[in-house]
């Protein structure tokens, strides 16, 4: 009976590639078009929030070793690296964005979240309320506040407790545009199916198909609006 020796085969080590952004399409669009445009409206007396000239300018550094670097050396082989600064930004760099959402999700189901079952709950607004949130950011947090106090009012009182008795929390996370890059300010809030009541059981509660059953449009002008 012959026996065939099988090396073992040292696992891979990893290795790190420089994401270098002026080699990708929208880096070079808007490092090409951006200039021109901010000048146009800016000539036409309708310039560009800061907050938004603020963006393209540290997307247009992000990842650039001219901006900006550290130099960092391999513990095992002593091979050096430059790791370039990150923007950071939540607009529209992908490399951030999708660094951040990792990192968001991460946090949330390891150290937040309570394992038991979650819903998602989105509410959308008709044009002018996402006009009116998008141009008056505090105004959407008192409607959010509102919303989170209707929801969290609804779970109690289908698990019969009472708030002094039951607590309720959600994560929610509020999403500006649409999948056609349009304004489309809306929220999904994650909520627990069941509030925290101290009792070893969790309650399983129903749910309304949406969320008109639970939080009115006149409710909401009457508390945020009017």
């Amino acid at each position: 009976m012959s026996h065939v020796a099988i090396d073992e085969v040292a696992p891979p080590v990893p290795s790190y590639w420089r994401h270098r952004p002026e080699q990708t399409l929208l880096y070079q669009i808007v490092d090409r078009h951006y200039p021109g445009f901010r000048d146009v409206i800016t000539a036409q007396g309708k310039p560009l929030p800061l907050h938004v000239q603020q963006e393209f300018a540290d997307y247009l550094k992000c990842g650039r070793l001219e901006h900006g670097f550290l130099q960092v050396q391999c513990t095992h082989c002593h091979h050096e690296h430059l790791v370039a600064f990150r923007c950071k930004r939540r607009g529209f760099c992908p490399r951030c964005g999708a660094r951040r959402m990792a990192e968001s999700a991460a946090l949330l189901v390891d150290e937040v979240l309570a394992e038991q079952p979650i819903r998602q709950w989105v509410l959308s607004f008709p044009f002018q309320l996402r006009f009116l949130f998008a141009s008056w950011p505090q105004l959407m947090g008192r409607v959010l506040g509102i919303v989170y106090r209707a929801i969290s009012a609804h779970q109690i009182k289908k698990t019969g407790f009472s708030r002094q008795t039951a607590q309720t929390g959600a994560v929610t996370l509020i999403q500006r545009f649409g999948s056609a890059l349009n304004l489309n300010v809306h929220f999904h809030g994650a909520h627990p199916c069941a509030p925290p009541c101290g009792r070893p059981a969790v309650v399983q509660i129903g749910y309304p198909a949406d969320l008109s059953h639970v939080v009115s449009g006149g409710y909401l002008h009457h508390h945020a609006l009017g």
